[in-house]
C-alpha cells in the first residue's frame, strides 16, 4: 500500500513540476517576417546583438534593483548564469 501512495505522490510532484512552466513558442507576424528576409546576413546579426545586449542591460538593472549590495562580479555572475540558463553554475560543479 505505501508503494502505491509513493507512486501516486511521485505522479503528482511531476505534475506539478511541469505545469511550473508550459513552454511558449510565438510566432513571427508575416510583415516581419518579410521584412527580416530583405535584411543582409550582416543586418541580422546586428539586429540579434543589439536584441541580446538589450537584453542584458534589462536583466543586469533587474538584478542590481533586487541585491543592491551587490558586487559587480556578483551581479555579472548572476547575468551570466540567467542568460546561459544556468550553465554557468553547471560549470563550477564539475
Amino acid at each position: 500500500m505505501a508503494c502505491v501512495a509513493e507512486m501516486m505522490r511521485m505522479k503528482n510532484s511531476r505534475k506539478k513540476a511541469m505545469s511550473i512552466r508550459e513552454p511558449v513558442v510565438e510566432m513571427m507576424d508575416p510583415m516581419m517576417v518579410e521584412v527580416m528576409r530583405d535584411k543582409t546576413p550582416f543586418e541580422r546579426l546586428a539586429i540579434s546583438f543589439h536584441m541580446w545586449n538589450s537584453a542584458r542591460v534589462m536583466i543586469s538593472g533587474s538584478i542590481r534593483q533586487m541585491h543592491p549590495d551587490w558586487s559587480d562580479g556578483e551581479v555579472n555572475h548572476e547575468l551570466a548564469r540567467r542568460m546561459s540558463h544556468r550553465e554557468v553554475d553547471r560549470g563550477r560543479s564539475a
